[in-house]
């Protein structure tokens, strides 16, 4: 049990590193386009950040129990959902931290109003 706790933990926080990895990557490559294939290289990476972990905590490492690819495979089955929802929060949470949004023709930038916001100063003399 502390082995498939150990792995969930260090797949969570796997999986965040690799969504900021992601997101920073678009954004100086593609300059805001998605890329699909990053998607892909982050869950092979995460995937075998998670097995590892799982199979050198459970003891497997030591006695051979079973192979690496099966743990591997069970551990993308788990991994798949998780994912998905760690990626939905990451965007969501990108959406938020943006200051501005842009028209569909990207000709026009919206700034979001509490950031208009003027803060008044008392002038001291």
């Amino acid at each position: 049990m502390f082995a498939l706790i150990v792995s969930a933990v260090i797949g969570i926080i796997a999986i965040f590193a690799s969504l900021f990895v992601k997101f920073e990557l678009e954004r100086a490559i593609g300059k805001r386009k998605k890329i699909f294939l990053l998607h892909f290289a982050n869950i092979c990476i995460t995937n075998v950040v998670i097995a590892s972990s799982y199979y050198i905590f459970s003891g497997m490492f030591e006695t051979n129990s079973q192979s690496f690819y099966i743990v591997y495979l069970a551990s993308l089955e788990c991994l798949l959902p998780v994912y998905v929802v760690c990626y939905l929060l990451y965007e969501q949470y990108e959406r938020t931290k943006k200051k501005y949004t842009i028209s569909e023709d990207k000709k026009v930038l919206y700034i979001k109003p509490k950031y208009l916001a003027m803060k008044h100063y008392k002038k001291t003399s």
